[in-house]
């Protein structure tokens, strides 16, 4: 009998999800359209003139990426176990959307940010824009992962 944790790839998720939005965020950082559209919680913002990054380079990113670990086996667990829908991972990124951006706005993150995603991502874009991208990060994750656990035929 196979667990659902097994059923799901979460490893590959969760590094998806790690090096793509690092990867978003500093392409986006010069006008600074990456820290609004994919808000991240315990994350200090590094304001260089125009250019606005997240700094991965701290001990907060420590942080974060456990957060995300722990979060991604959360969700993918609850999500497998209980709804046991074809297509987990977009309940499973609008959830972390979300709860990301409570978190930044509940305080968990650099003033800089908050100030921002209250400008911005509340105030003129919207939450779509930063939803579909973390739906696409999740869905990446999510073929690379299932395309990992296939069993390679045996020769025997």
């Amino acid at each position: 009998m196979t667990s659902y944790l097994e059923k799901a790839p979460l490893i590959a998720t969760c590094v998806s999800y790690i090096v793509l939005t690092i990867v978003i965020t500093l392409l986006l950082s010069f006008p600074g359209y990456g820290v609004v559209l994919l808000p991240q919680p315990f994350l200090r913002v590094l304001v260089l003139g125009k250019t606005i990054s997240y700094e991965f380079a701290d001990v907060y990113a420590i942080f974060w990426v456990l957060y995300v670990v722990v979060t991604h086996f959360t969700l993918y667990y609850l999500v497998m176990r209980f709804a046991r829908l074809l297509k987990p991972y977009i309940v499973v990124s609008i959830v972390i959307y979300l709860l990301n951006l409570v978190l930044v706005l509940g305080g968990l993150s650099d003033e800089n940010l908050v100030r921002l995603v209250k400008t911005y991502t509340i105030g003129y874009a919207g939450a779509l824009p930063g939803i579909g991208i973390t739906v696409a990060i999740e869905w990446l994750g999510w073929k690379l992962g299932r395309r990992l656990q296939r069993k390679p035929p045996s020769t025997t």
